[in-house]
């Protein structure tokens, strides 16, 4: 299984993530997701999903996409997040300084 990681300096803007909630009365009220702080890319032979994590290591949304450079620009179009931005599994050491390690829970830690 691949993984590749990144932070996310920035929200362009240009989408946003909700859920929805099932009220009693049948309603459904929409929330939006937390920001995210940094982004997962996990391709695990049934797909490639976009993990999207928040400051405490808590999935704030996912998706599909048909490959890793289709998931790598659905990542660009949302955050800004360049091809060398990206890092492996062993921790996040792009040309522009970002750095982390997955914690044995599966969140992340050590952002600088």
């Amino acid at each position: 299984m691949k993984k590749l990681y990144a932070k996310v300096t920035v929200d362009v803007g240009r989408t946003s993530h909700e859920v929805g909630e099932i009220q009693d009365d049948g309603s459904i009220i929409a929330k939006n997701y937390s920001v995210a702080s940094s982004v997962e890319i996990v391709d695990d032979n049934t797909g490639i999903y976009l993990f999207r994590y928040d400051i405490d290591g808590n999935c704030v949304g996912d998706t599909w996409h048909e490959t890793i450079e289709v998931a790598k620009k659905q990542a660009e179009f949302e955050y800004g997040i360049h091809e060398e931005d990206w890092g492996d599994s062993r921790g996040i050491r792009g040309t522009r300084g970002i750095r982390g390690t997955r914690t044995d829970n599966g969140k992340m830690d050590n952002w600088r």
